[in-house]
């Protein structure tokens, strides 16, 4: 069995691929802890609401994505055989989502770091292996089930610049323990245990954000309400009462409902509407994952005990805008290339930043599962 890994926009230029990603326009994550229970949230803000939600298998081989353009400092791409399956959400193909939860209850969602952020920066080429900003978060869901492993790991892996792609990290692991992650001056840089007293992030640095909270102040201009959506969160993580609180997941959904977004825009004359598309709880200790989405808000619950993670078994894919409600769990139908194909057309072609790419373009994004291969 074979499969391929890639992460967002592939662009084709002079037969070449580059990966392309505008930031994120304004997405929250936050960790909420109650009685050895652990969740996290996410808000994914967005243009587009199309995705997959994609069980990726524990056993396959994988080689990190070499660009044929800029490969400046590529060093050894790095290589891997996964330890774990895990649960991931996407939009511009297989294997390039955003986030997700693995099967040792991990979980590792990403939000776009602003570019005016004066000193984001990802590390300069050096001997360790590296892989794509892109691949980053599959890296991790694919090797790890804590979030010590996670932080280790940037002694061996050197996380690479990718065009248009600067993200931060929430991380979390079943035992509780959480960190944000962001690469600041060619540094990983980390807050976690007492350097991380709220744990929650929007699209300003960590520290930048709790100097605001601390201070009681929102900047003007406060781009996209993100200093304004992480006191938010923050508070209403703190604010957590099991005796007046609804339970947990539903309050979660409360957070993200909160700090929900959205905005109308125009771009190059053709107007858009940005806002919360897809709201994710993960219920790390009972590996559940939670999800609304704008056109559907009723819940849906997928089970990661449901599933086959062993590579032998068919890939299995779910639409995440589907009319269902409940358990999904037994909704996921097999992976086929053509329903990869119809996703990243549909959101490219949604996504008004995007120039127009022809089929051969898109195929490269539709084709690229191809190069995986099932070890055990």
């Amino acid at each position: 069995m074979k499969i391929r890994l890639m992460r967002f926009a592939a662009v084709v230029l002079g037969g070449a691929i580059l990966f392309m990603q505008p930031d994120a326009e304004a997405c929250t994550t936050f960790q909420l802890t109650h009685e050895g229970q652990v969740f996290v949230g996410k808000n994914y803000d967005w243009m587009v609401e199309d995705g997959l939600i994609i069980v990726n298998k524990r056993g396959v081989s994988k080689t990190a994505f070499q660009a044929a353009v800029d490969n400046t400092g590529l060093g050894t791409p790095a290589t891997w055989t996964s330890r774990y399956g895990s649960i991931t959400f996407t939009q511009y193909g297989r294997e390039l989502g955003p986030g997700g939860m693995n099967e040792a209850g991990l979980v590792v969602e990403s939000m776009g770091l602003f570019r005016n952020t004066p000193n984001r920066k990802y590390p300069e080429p050096d001997d360790r292996d590296s892989v794509l900003a892109g691949q980053w978060r599959q890296y991790q869901l694919d090797n790890f089930a804590t979030v010590k492993e996670v932080i280790e790991s940037d002694a061996i892996l050197r996380i690479r610049p990718q065009k248009g792609i600067h993200s931060h990290f929430i991380v979390s692991d079943r035992q509780g323990n959480c960190a944000t992650i962001e690469f600041l001056d060619g540094e990983m840089d980390c807050h976690t245990g007492e350097t991380l007293p709220y744990r929650a992030l929007t699209n300003n640095t960590y520290a930048l954000s709790l100097d605001c909270l601390k201070n009681d102040t929102i900047p003007e201009p406060d781009q996209f309400k993100s200093i304004e959506r992480f006191i938010r969160a923050a508070k209403m993580v703190e604010d957590y009462h099991p005796g007046t609180s609804a339970a947990p997941v539903d309050y979660a959904f409360e957070i993200l409902k909160s700090v929900s977004w959205r905005v109308d825009r125009e771009w190059n004359g053709t107007p858009f509407t940005s806002n919360t598309r897809w709201s994710i709880v993960y219920d790390q200790k009972n590996r559940r994952i939670n999800f609304r989405t704008h056109g559907n808000p009723r819940i849906r619950v997928i089970r990661l005990d449901a599933f086959d993670f062993s590579c032998k078994t068919p890939v299995k894919v779910l639409d995440a805008t589907a009319a269902l409600s409940g358990d999904v769990s037994d909704k996921f139908v097999d992976y086929t290339r053509q329903v990869n194909r119809d996703l990243i057309e549909n959101a490219f072609t949604k996504t008004v930043f995007f120039p127009s790419y022809s089929a051969t373009q898109l195929d490269v994004l539709a084709d690229y599962p191809e190069t995986f291969v099932c070890e055990h």
